[in-house]
């Protein structure tokens, strides 16, 4: 008989006291100090659903039932789905994915291993990557490329991303325009809107500013988001000592106020959109003026917003598990792969940082077949210590006796070791020091890994007509914005 399995391995840094004192007080900066919104609809949709607004000053007062309101309208959970529509990514409970993180300025070049801007061939190369990641589940915009029109910039990378992946993807934008042209091809790939909010493609970011502010693009992207039934992920980014209070409680103060805010508009638009309680917060260093995300303070503030998202009912996200190194060094393994380690444990559902680093402003291919390896470890730790009669394996035990030998040739052994034991790719040294094999540095292995997965990317089959409908929706959007052609694309990608 199968018994139970071992209590998931969990972290949690807050009491359910301090969560709670975190919680009134971000309801406290609602009612009293409000939250400044730089849209004249969603300030009119506040107003009506029972806020104080002062429109001449944009700000907004919310009480606390219209948050409660809000929170009892919202789902629990959700998913997003891959192409074909079968292999939903669950964002519940404590189910840890996980997705490279994005909009990139800058891209670690793989031959010089200096830093420089991106362009298209880039984008291609880090996408196709991520296709083939076995551990890294959703695929994004990882990076801004250069060489992309700026019109375009918002709808042509999803454009090529939606036609050439099937994973599920975290999607956004910088302007109104280029969220619509997007929702509109999303629309078309699953085949209508009523289908797309049943099975969504993607989650779709929406980043307010600290302190406690929404502006006027970022709020009308939420809008038509709500508006579409479209997920959205909420993405406040505070930054301690900065536009926070430097201490980390008073942060995720601020940091809860602006998830709040943003659910209220949300749920007055359309009750029951999805929202994924993220969050990106970062130190300010003070020594040198940068914003640190790979540092412990963010990681501690990372895991202690996921535990105050599910304390209020949300699937949550984070940006931990980046790195601030300007090489795939040391310094890059240490603090991603606590991060990465550290959102799993605390059950969060799906974290933006493989690849990334350098102040989250340069992807790196090598770094992201490194981080995949993380990533599979982190979901193994998770998986914990199943314990019954036969894993404890008293029988077994018994049977080898004295010798070590009978372990290996016990066909316990032989049904159990692809279960309970993870084995890592060529990226992870694992063979004996010396002899005939070569000795490398991990860079040089993740280079060689960068290669080979590359070599296995096949782009996503799509019918026809879909592909022409979704072109001709991007080559329209683009003579509306002075382009005549759209960008040649290599390889064998759709484009």
């Amino acid at each position: 008989m199968i018994g139970r399995i071992m209590r998931r391995p969990k972290l949690e840094i807050l009491d359910p006291e301090d969560i709670q004192q975190i919680i009134a007080a971000a309801y406290d900066l609602l009612d009293d100090f409000g939250v400044m919104v730089d849209n004249a609809e969603a300030l009119q949709i506040l107003a009506e659903g029972g806020a104080r607004v002062d429109f001449d000053n944009k700000i907004a007062r919310i009480p606390a039932d219209l948050i409660d309101n809000a929170l009892q309208k919202k789902p629990s959970a959700f998913a997003i789905y891959d192409q074909e529509g079968q292999q939903p990514a669950l964002l519940e409970g404590d189910r840890a994915h996980f997705c490279p993180g994005s909009v990139a300025l800058n891209i670690l070049d793989s031959e010089t291993q200096k830093i420089r801007p991106p362009e298209l061939e880039d984008l291609i190369k880090i996408v196709s990557l991520v296709q083939n990641l076995e551990n890294v589940h959703f695929v994004t915009g990882p990076i801004v490329p250069a060489d992309i029109p700026k019109p375009l910039l918002d709808a042509y990378r999803y454009y090529l991303i939606m036609l050439n992946t099937t994973k599920p993807l975290f999607a956004g934008a910088f302007t109104v325009d280029g969220l619509r042209v997007q929702l509109e091809m999303f629309s078309v790939l699953s085949g209508g809107e009523d289908e797309f909010r049943a099975r969504p493609r993607a989650v779709f970011a929406a980043n307010p500013t600290a302190p406690l502010r929404w502006g006027g693009i970022v709020t009308q992207n939420l809008v038509d988001c709500a508006r579409f039934g479209a997920p959205l992920m909420l993405i406040p980014m505070p930054l301690p000592g900065g536009n926070a209070p430097v201490t980390l409680a008073g942060t995720l103060a601020e940091h809860t106020a602006e998830n709040l805010s943003g659910t209220v508009i949300a749920q007055l638009i359309n009750p029951g959109t999805p929202i994924l309680y993220g969050g990106g917060a970062i130190l300010l260093d003070m020594r040198y003026g940068t914003s640190c995300i790979g540092s412990v303070e963010s990681h501690l503030l990372g895991s202690g917003y996921g535990l105050i998202g599910k304390a209020l009912g949300f699937p949550t996200a984070s940006n931990i598990g980046q790195s601030d190194a300007k090489r795939v060094d040391t310094q890059a393994g240490l603090e991603s792969g606590m991060g990465i380690l550290l959102a799993a444990l605390s059950g969060i559902n799906l974290s933006r940082g493989p690849g990334m680093m350098a102040f989250a402003n340069c992807q790196s291919p090598e770094k992201l077949v490194i981080d995949n390896e993380i990533c599979g470890m982190a979901q193994r730790f998770i998986r914990g210590v199943e314990c019954n009669p036969e894993t404890i394996a008293l029988d077994v035990i018994k049977a080898a006796g004295r010798d070590a030998k009978g372990y290996l040739t016990s066909s316990h052994t032989l049904e159990w070791f692809r279960k309970e034991l993870i084995f890592p790719g060529k990226i992870i040294h694992r063979w004996t020091a010396g002899g005939k094999a070569k000795e490398t540095s991990a860079w040089d292995r993740a280079q060689s890994e960068v290669k080979a997965r590359l070599d296995q990317f096949v782009p996503a089959s799509l019918p026809a007509e879909k592909v022409r409908e979704i072109m001709q929706i991007m080559k329209s959007y683009a003579q509306t914005k002075g382009v005549d052609a759209l960008p040649e694309v290599s390889g064998n990608w759709i484009g």
